[in-house]
């Protein structure tokens, strides 16, 4: 099948913008206006008495709970241990750290390396970050123990326990390692 006409032949055109329709115009013309006895309502904005303030206050703090669930978290006191053991310890070790800064060497052991039997040199400046460091995990820690919470109140319980008894070890390792040092 062959065309008689190419497609190079046949004339461009294209529209003036009085050929275009007007959206506006379409609009205009399908909106129709209320008829005179219709009825209609002033809408005045909606101020919040006392009673209503109140009531959104409420719901918002029902809200709040039921997302947070602060209550049965904090009842036990394992999660409260948990969280006061990584918040002191992080303080132990960024004020230890300043404390003793001046007195360090330029390098100092900072972890054992069990393969070669002997300890990791690290730069001094390194006992600075160890607190972030261990601020940011212990938040996660946080955090993960207490998204298990509402699924498993026991396995919190333990994660909790865990929490705190490794924050204890990690202040008798830094206190181990400073008495190294010094």
């Amino acid at each position: 099948m062959q065309f008689d006409q190419s497609f190079d032949s046949l004339p461009l055109h294209n529209p003036a913008p009085e050929d275009l329709p007007r959206q506006q115009e379409q609009i205009a013309e399908e909106f129709v206006w209320p008829e005179p006895d219709q009825l209609s309502f002033d809408l005045q904005p909606h101020y919040m008495g006392l009673r209503d303030w109140l009531v959104s206050l409420r719901s918002k703090a029902t809200r709040r709970e039921a997302e947070l669930e602060l209550i049965p978290f904090w009842r036990n006191f394992a999660s409260a241990a948990a969280v006061i053991s990584s918040i002191c310890v992080a303080i132990f070790l960024f004020v230890s750290g300043l404390v003793l800064f001046g007195r360090l060497p330029p390098r100092i052991p900072f972890y054992y390396n069990s393969a070669e039997a002997r300890w990791e040199q690290a730069d001094k400046v390194a006992l600075l970050f160890v607190p972030v460091v261990l601020g940011m995990v212990s938040a996660l820690a946080l955090r993960f123990i207490y998204d298990v919470f509402a699924y498993d109140k026991r396995l919190a319980l333990m994660l909790s326990w865990i929490m705190t008894l490794v924050n204890l070890l990690i202040v008798i390792a830094s206190i181990q390692i400073y008495s190294l040092i010094l």
